[in-house]
């Protein structure tokens, strides 16, 4: 039995095959955990578990950090994971950062092939860095203002999630660094809830801006509220128009609600959508940060 999750995580060796399992008691932990690379897959349960839904989680990671006191985005990140082959469930995780025009990280998710369901995600601003690799997020509830979905070159799955915008007079859902048209890098949003709760004013959140001159991020079978601007997208720095957004590609299929409707800026609406098999690969019921319950 350990106090803190990090000591839970650093008592286990990383030179091993052997499968490794970390279970959180219920409660709330303050700290900044990090999760080093390692051989073995990686299971981290949030108890009382399985469940479906992030609703009824009693597990969080909370830690206050941001740019203004450290060097990388990564340094401000609440939970850390460097590590392949891992599975989190229902465990919520924060950065309680204030808004403050400054980056503040709730995961940095800093390899391939991680899988995370019915966790809840919040931070002002870029609450996820899918930095790397195959990434699933499956029933998650993530929360944010600003480019709250970013990462360079993660290949990454959003599905059945809810999307959820905090208060604020503008924001960006997402943010793709992707910086070649030969990258792999794509974040896809699939069958997710996309809203403001009762706070926000009404056409004001974009769904994403290209933070790399080849951004790609695909909205599909996700309703959306109102509070989604009519134009859809916008530009990286909104005082000129055209700033990466060239060779940005933007799409967005079938997708329903008010926040659906409009004539959009630089996306295409596409005539099929993104399956699994072609994000994750053929075999991805195989794999091990997969969990098919979820999807």
């Amino acid at each position: 039995m350990f106090k803190k999750i990090q000591e839970a995580v650093d008592s286990l060796p990383t030179n091993t095959t052997e499968a490794q399992v970390i279970m959180i008691a219920p409660g709330k932990y303050f700290e900044q955990v990090t999760i080093p690379d390692r051989e073995a897959p990686l299971v981290i349960y949030g108890l009382p578990t399985p469940s479906l839904s992030f609703d009824s989680n009693v597990v969080t990671i909370s830690y206050n950090r941001s740019r203004l006191n450290s060097q990388s985005d990564y340094d401000t990140a609440t939970l850390r994971i460097q590590a392949s082959k891992v599975r989190v469930y229902n465990v919520n995780v924060e950065n309680t950062s204030p808004p403050s025009g400054h980056q503040a990280l709730a995961l940095a998710a800093s390899a391939g092939r991680q899988g995370y369901y019915a966790c809840q995600f919040s931070a002002f601003q870029d609450t996820i860095m899918t930095d790397i690799g195959h990434q699933v997020y499956a029933r998650c509830m993530v929360s944010g203002l600003v480019d709250f979905i970013f990462g360079e070159q993660g290949r990454s799955l959003f599905t059945k999630c809810h999307i959820r915008v905090l208060p604020g007079p503008i924001g960006f859902i997402t943010a793709s660094g992707r910086d070649s048209a030969k990258s792999q890098a794509w974040i896809v949003l699939d069958q997710c809830k996309i809203d403001g709760g009762d706070t926000n004013s009404t056409a004001k959140i974009y769904l994403g801006r290209p933070w790399g001159d080849d951004a790609r991020v695909t909205v599909q079978n996700s309703y959306m509220s109102s509070i989604i601007n009519p134009d859809g997208w916008t530009s990286w720095d909104r005082s000129d128009p055209t700033s990466n957004t060239k060779t940005a590609v933007f799409a967005e299929f079938n997708n329903t609600g008010y926040g659906a409707l409009g004539a959009r800026k630089f996306s295409t609406h596409v005539t099929s959508l993104v399956t699994i098999d072609t994000l994750m690969g053929v075999d991805y019921a195989n794999m091990s940060f997969v969990d098919t319950k979820f999807l």
